[in-house]
């Protein structure tokens, strides 16, 4: 027959390792695919770059982007 023991379970240093590389591991792959596809469209930034203008406001020209329709 087998016997059952109740206790609380504790991870062991190896588990802890574990599950630390995992999310190292995770993080890692995470910032390597928003190297390669962008978090901001393409055509969101070259539409920026297209509108870009100074305005003056005051004595002081600050850089804006606008669109008058």
């Amino acid at each position: 027959l087998l016997t059952f023991d109740w206790y609380t379970y504790r991870p062991s240093s190896i588990e802890w390792i574990l599950v630390g590389g995992t999310f190292a591991m995770v993080s890692l792959l995470m910032l390597l695919i928003a190297r390669v596809v962008p978090l901001i469209p393409l055509y969101d930034i070259k539409e920026a770059e297209i509108l870009r203008t100074e305005i003056k406001i005051g004595r002081v020209s600050v850089p804006a982007t606008f669109r008058e329709d």
